[in-house]
């Protein structure tokens, strides 16, 4: 699954990256790996650690510029593969296009999440940023 989200106004890069890695701590199943052993998927849930967090600066790009590699980057984002026996499952990138405009995309493997959990995710990031 993979959400992208335009956020307007003042943002606090490091307050989002540690609210990323908020949800890693409070969900479980962002931090759960699916192994395989003897041809059986084995599920294994693994200690917090920080969610992998791009952050791409394009704010002194011009706006067709900007358009572009935004597309590419988020096509990019949404195509890179999940190593599901190691982990990690979900990953955000953050495109700045303006000191008061960004994108905020997330990407997480389908096995992970529906949905009606994204929108809970989407909920518990807002909380933990704020």
């Amino acid at each position: 699954s993979h959400r992208a989200y335009t956020v307007r106004g003042e943002l606090d890069v490091g307050a989002l990256r540690r609210a990323c890695d908020g949800l890693v701590e409070r969900h479980s199943v962002l931090r759960t790996t699916f192994a395989l052993d003897t041809d059986e998927p084995v599920q294994t849930v693994r200690r917090a650690a920080p969610m992998p967090f791009e952050f791409v600066d394009l704010a002194s790009e011009d706006r067709t510029t900007q358009a572009a590699l935004l597309d590419r980057a988020l096509q990019a984002a949404a195509r890179r593969p999940f190593d599901l026996g190691a982990g990690p499952v979900a990953r955000t990138l953050l495109v700045r296009l303006a000191p008061d405009e960004h994108v905020l995309s997330i990407a997480l493997h389908h096995i992970t999440i529906d949905g009606w959990s994204m929108r809970l995710l989407s909920r518990d990031l807002s909380a933990l940023y704020a």
